[in-house]
């Protein structure tokens, strides 16, 4: 062991309040901050083809078998004081950045560096600016790195963040081996020899070429694709109806933190061509129907984009709740934009107007691009509630005869009105009604009259839901509902009831328009409705 007359002293080449108020302490965030710094400065080690960390509430060590360091005095000065930028900006193989994890680590805990038999030791809270450098006989091969905690500066010792500590590691450095011909081992285990796919739940996409590796499927639960710089993973993007990785080859243009792609990095923007082009490749394996919204989304913004061979997909919802394609849109002589809670988009739709959602997320990408584009062309639109006066539905909606009900009221949701009776059982008619100032009534034995009021949402989702409460409601009544129906005790009683028993129904045959789409459920059930739909 050194004694005191061989250890030497210096200090860091900076003033006290900085270095402890921004240079340290003002720089991590978290411990797992500076251990995933030393981790990278370990890869970048010449000769390294191992790093090693153990990560524990008393203390974290990282240790690569490279190279070493020749831990002289000008070469600390030139490496380790120079905290708060990176020593390594020039070299672009290089992934870590050597001063902030020095920086970093020194925030979190007293630390010792090794190379060979020299060592050197820092400890801001106790010597401030000074370090400590001195030999020793065991010798390490390449260089290690140990922090031994500062008790305020970490997590207590029971806390479940240490193990999302080693959870967070494992992930940053998952594909590591991809890209550089090093292992990363967390806590004894081996993380960085994962391959994208198979960290999925199913992959539809692979493609590697000499600038990234891609692997992605259409959207599950989420849309995110994570990003890997040269291995590394540093940030989230928006994968617009995919999800899955993207792990570059090369080092990305990142911000100080490590978490951002810098604008204007040159390979970022190439790698965004080559994703546009696996995006394609995945939409093409599914029929639009099957897409999720993010996925329509998806294809509008690659139509937008200019990919042609999708502008026939129907992917734009209407103001009937149905999809249309960007040519039927762009080949009408007029369209209206409106919203899903717009209550004359449907009545527009049924009564031949082109209407788009634009909330709706695919109708929001194919506007935007057509504002950003001359190349996505779209028929002149009209306002939606000049419309809606000139064609008499702007107030409440019109009154129809029964010969002229089929023809004009949706005989697609009166269809879906009689499956939805069916299914709950119920021995009434479902019949079609004219009133003003109702949406249905019942005589209370043998049918139920509904008028063009009782669906306004535009949205099958919506107006689904809407059928259901109101057949539920006039089911309710044992009497006629027209005029002031007696809403009592006894009606609230049956109300509930009803709707107990009969949501099992509604929600079954939710699950099938989701499953096989309103056409097709509507098919289905032909027998029950009697309509030509």
């Amino acid at each position: 062991m050194a004694t005191s007359d061989d250890i030497e002293t210096g200090q860091l080449g900076v003033d006290q309040e900085r270095i402890l108020e921004e240079l340290i302490f003002s720089q991590a965030e978290s411990l797992v901050d500076g251990v995933r710094e030393l981790i990278q400065n370990g890869i970048d080690a010449p000769g390294s083809e191992e790093v090693t960390v153990s990560i524990t509430p008393e203390r974290t060590m990282v240790e690569d078998d490279g190279e070493g360091m020749d831990l002289t005095e000008a070469r600390i000065r030139k490496f380790l004081t120079q905290l708060g930028k990176s020593t390594k900006r020039d070299d672009p193989e290089a992934i870590g950045m050597f001063g902030i994890g020095f920086g970093q680590a020194l925030a979190k805990g007293r630390v010792t560096a090794q190379s060979g038999t020299t060592v050197v030791e820092f400890d801001a809270n106790e010597w401030f600016r000074e370090y400590r450098l001195y030999d020793v006989d065991d010798a390490v091969d390449g260089f290690r790195v140990e922090i031994d905690h500062y008790d305020d500066e970490v997590p207590d010792p029971d806390s479940t963040t240490w193990d999302d500590y080693v959870d967070d590691l494992a992930e940053r450095f998952q594909f590591m081996e991809l890209v550089h011909d090093v292992e990363v081992i967390v806590n004894g285990e081996r993380v960085s020899d994962r391959v994208p796919e198979d960290e999925m739940y199913g992959v539809d996409y692979v493609h590697e070429d000499d600038l990234a590796y891609v692997a992605l499927r259409e959207k599950g639960i989420s849309d995110w694709i994570k990003v890997y710089s040269a291995g590394l993973k540093v940030t989230s993007n928006r994968g617009h109806g995919v999800k899955g990785y993207v792990i570059t080859k090369q080092n990305l243009d990142l911000n100080t933190a490590r978490n951002e792609i810098r604008s204007g990095c040159d390979t970022w923007e190439t790698v965004r061509d080559t994703l546009d082009d696996a995006r394609a490749a995945v939409f093409r394996e599914y029929d639009p129907e099957q897409l999720t919204d993010a996925g329509r989304a998806g294809v509008a913004r690659l139509i937008g984009k200019g990919y042609s061979e999708f502008e026939g997909a129907p992917v734009l919802k209407d103001g009937d709740g149905e999809y249309v394609s960007y040519a039927t849109v762009r080949d009408s002589d007029e369209m209206i934009w409106s919203t899903t809670d717009s209550p004359w988009a449907g009545k527009l739709a049924t009564r031949g107007e082109t209407v788009i959602l634009k909330d709706d997320p695919a109708g929001r990408e194919i506007r935007q691009a057509a504002d950003r584009s001359e190349e996505i062309e779209l028929p002149d639109s009209k306002d939606e509630k000049a419309t809606a006066r000139a064609l008499g539905v702007f107030r409440g909606y019109e009154q129809l005869d029964d010969d002229e009900g089929q023809e004009k009221v949706s005989t697609q949701k009166m269809a879906i009105a009689r499956v939805l009776a069916h299914k709950m059982g119920l021995n009434r008619e479902i019949r079609y009604g004219v009133d003003d100032q109702c949406r249905a009534w019942t005589d209370g034995e043998d049918a139920i009259w509904l008028t063009d009021s009782a669906w306004s949402k535009s949205y099958w989702e919506g107006w689904v839901f809407q059928l259901w409460r109101v057949i539920a409601h006039e089911a309710a009544h044992n009497e006629s509902s027209e005029g002031h129906p007696d809403h009592g005790e006894q009606f609230c009683r049956n109300l509930r009831d009803r709707m107990d028993s009969h949501e099992p129904a509604y929600l079954e045959l939710v699950e099938e328009i989701r499953d096989e789409g309103i056409n097709a459920t509507v098919r289905q059930y032909r027998h029950v409705h009697g309509l030509d739909v």
